[in-house]
């Protein structure tokens, strides 16, 4: 895991899909790492699960809510998104962070930031939920 920090973009995978994203901001491109997360029965790799935080975390910035660690550089675009996709968001991240099969759960499990990284989600899945009323 190219990894430096237990930030949602503090990883090769993350700004990597940003950087795609920011070239041809859309609905779907936020949708579909969040679906494959959800659509997902079997092991939950690393990479997925980091795009899919990622598009977690886009989405609260879009929505007016974005991380203390929200990359800077990133112009934010103004797309409209509906609460049904935030729900979406919240429980892929749910499961990324709970679900014994998640490679980036028992990564970070194994590391002495285990903790922080789940405050990071938490404090994320936070940001999801009150931007749901703006």
């Amino acid at each position: 895991m190219g990894a430096w920090g237990i930030g949602i973009f503090e990883n090769d995978d993350a700004m990597d899909w940003l950087g795609e994203f920011s070239e041809s901001p859309s609905i779907a491109g936020l949708r579909n790492p969040i679906d494959e997360i959800l659509n997902n029965t079997d092991y939950i790799e690393a990479p997925d699960a980091s795009i899919a935080l990622a598009a977690a975390a886009t989405i609260a910035a879009i929505k007016g809510k974005p991380s203390a660690a929200f990359p800077d550089d990133f112009e934010i675009p103004e797309l409209e998104i509906d609460n049904g996709l935030i729900d979406d968001a919240i429980i892929a991240m749910r499961k990324i962070s709970e679900d014994p099969d998640s490679e980036l759960k028992q990564l970070w499990e194994e590391s002495e930031e285990s903790m922080g990284w789940h405050n990071t989600i938490f404090s994320l899945a936070g940001n999801l939920e009150k931007s749901k009323s703006l």
